[in-house]
């Protein structure tokens, strides 16, 4: 009997190379649909107005998607026989390098915290209690092999729940950490609560 062997799959253009922006306050598309970007990549302004661009990171920004599965077993088998997922995390998460700019970073970085306030010769971020509020924030890349085509990770719901801590020091740059951890949107499809990952073509 003929064999036929299996295709390698080295292809470079799949490859993730080049620098991400954040943004927070995009539009959260409809069903079957995808934010819808301008030809630079960023979100269009004209159906996402109240986006922005939240600034530099320090290392690039990370995406991840994990689900934890509950397994199964019977006695008779060493090994789980079944199992199912009890809980999804999707985190968009790296180092933002611009922690002056209360105005963009503030409140987004210091959910049910941190309340932005300005004034004559001020900028303010009050600490005490405020109410969560949830931001639609993506991460957005050019294609390595094809610059007009862009790598977009999209949670609709999402906090910062580690915080805001930035450094400071005469031999180092400042930056805080972030993490935007998905929440469902419960009144979606099932296989569409959190989020989108998806690369134009």
């Amino acid at each position: 009997m003929a064999t036929t062997a299996t295709a390698d799959n080295w292809t470079v253009a799949s490859v993730m190379l080049g620098a991400g922006r954040v943004y927070a306050g995009v539009s959260i598309p409809g069903a079957a649909a995808r934010l819808t970007l301008h030809t630079d990549g960023s979100p269009d302004t004209t159906l996402s107005p109240n986006s922005k661009h939240l600034g530099m990171t320090e290392k690039g920004t990370e995406f991840m998607v994990k689900s934890k599965l509950q397994n199964y077993n019977a006695d008779e088998f060493q090994d789980p026989i079944i199992s199912s997922v009890d809980e999804v995390e999707c985190v968009i998460s790296g180092s933002f390098l611009q922690p002056l700019d209360l105005v963009t970073l503030g409140e987004l970085l210091t959910p049910g915290v941190g309340t932005y306030a300005t004034g004559a010769g001020f900028k303010e971020l009050r600490l005490g209690r405020r109410a969560l509020v949830y931001n639609s924030i993506c991460v957005i890349a050019p294609v390595q092999a094809d610059v007009t085509k862009f790598i977009v990770f999209h949670l609709y719901s999402a906090m910062n729940d580690v915080g805001l801590a930035a450094q400071i020091g005469r031999k180092t740059l400042s930056a805080t950490p972030f993490a935007f951890r998905g929440y469902a949107l419960t009144s979606r499809a099932t296989t569409d609560t959190t989020g989108i990952y998806f690369v134009t073509i």
